[in-house]
């Protein structure tokens, strides 16, 4: 009988699958790091190759956060430590979108039953913005705490940018909340005070994998700043910029992206809204016809349940609640998107560009202050 016929699945934990020779790390509470100077006392949270931990500096007394990479991610691992050194040597407190870029505190190798896990040692941070709901009112955006997190993800942004440095996947989940100087001694202490959440997986017992699960403990505080966490996907500015585009309408609309979900409807928003892709790209795209017709005109007899529907307008209706159609904000804000939303190399709108723009000044970055 194979041990996956033991394993009882827990909400907010890992595959016990992915602890095996190469992969993750077995880490239990109490667990010591880096010749006993961190230990661990709860879960943040794991990735797709990475656990994310609560541990107490014993050096510095403070707390933060501890990310063990799987052992055989160590060579992206190391890549990331090389960009966040390159950070360090470039940092500059004066700059403004200093403040929500995470930093790393400190980063070490350690060896265990697995293999060798790279370490990174960060400011620990809260949830990221898919799992907030702070800035939501019955279910609808409250325009100030849109502003607010709007400005502080172009000034992050750019940041990078200013570095040298992209970051090739900027999402709601990619983007962490930082707890408020005020709040972060007590949100330490209630999370010390919290029970770490175990749960007994009943796969038989191995020094490949943990005597138990950790699911997350971490809890939406009141955050006021959010934190850019990077990514290792093959970046560029133009795929950066784009993105920020989608990261600025699902916040403006409560999560919702500004297309829809197919990869057809998706390309179709696009060529409605955007313009045509230039001639090879729009030949390439085998399904065209089902929503132009010869002319390159949207059809007008799509069938929303056959994955055909194109919305209406380049914002979701979602948006509505908070910039009326009419209104001024609406429309320097639909500009702003339109700029970032570009094809072509010539013309590529910045993170500059967008921290100038009208929308960014005269409404966003007013909300920090």
């Amino acid at each position: 009988m194979s041990d996956s016929q033991f394993v009882i699945p827990v909400h907010g934990a890992e595959s016990i699958a992915d602890y095996a020779p190469g992969s993750l790390h077995p880490v239990h509470i109490g667990d010591k790091f880096c010749d006993g100077r961190y230990t661990v006392v709860n879960k943040l949270g794991h990735g797709r190759s990475s656990t994310i931990w609560h541990v107490l500096d014993t050096q510095t007394n403070t707390y933060a956060a501890l990310k063990i990479a799987a052992s055989a991610r160590s060579s992206t691992t190391r890549r990331e430590i090389a960009v966040q050194q390159h950070l360090q040597a470039r940092f500059d407190a004066a700059d403004p979108g200093s403040k929500y870029v995470v930093r790393m505190l400190d980063h070490f190798v350690h060896e265990g039953p697995n293999g060798n896990h790279q370490c990174i040692v960060e400011e620990a941070l809260g949830p990221s913005l898919a799992a907030d709901n702070s800035c939501f009112t019955d279910g609808r955006p409250v325009l100030d705490a849109v502003h607010s997190r709007a400005a502080q993800l172009v000034l992050g942004l750019r940041y990078l940018h200013k570095r040298d440095v992209v970051h090739g996947d900027p999402h709601l989940a990619n983007i962490l909340l930082c707890i408020p100087d005020t709040e972060a001694g007590s949100n330490h202490r209630r999370l010390m005070r919290s029970p770490p959440n175990k749960a007994f997986h009943g796969a038989p017992p191995s020094p490949h994998r943990p005597d138990y699960y950790t699911s997350s403990s971490v809890s939406t505080p009141a955050c006021t700043k959010t934190h850019i966490a990077r990514s290792s996907i093959r970046p560029s500015v133009r795929t950066d910029v784009w993105a920020l585009a989608v990261l600025l309408h699902c916040l403006a609309s409560g999560g919702a992206a500004p297309f829809a979900f197919t990869v057809d409807e998706c390309l179709a928003w696009m060529a409605h809204h955007l313009g045509h892709f230039s001639p090879i790209l729009w030949r390439m795209w085998p399904n065209r016809d089902k929503f132009f017709d010869r002319n390159g005109q949207l059809r007008l007899d799509l069938d929303e349940e056959d994955d055909m529907y194109v919305p209406p307008t380049l914002l979701g209706t979602r948006v509505d609640t908070i910039m009326p159609v009419d209104g001024a904000e609406r429309k320097v804000f639909e500009l702003l998107l339109r700029q970032m939303f570009r094809y072509e190399e010539a013309g590529l709108f910045t993170t500059n560009d967008v921290v100038d723009s009208a929308w960014v000044k005269d409404y966003c970055l007013p909300a920090l202050i």
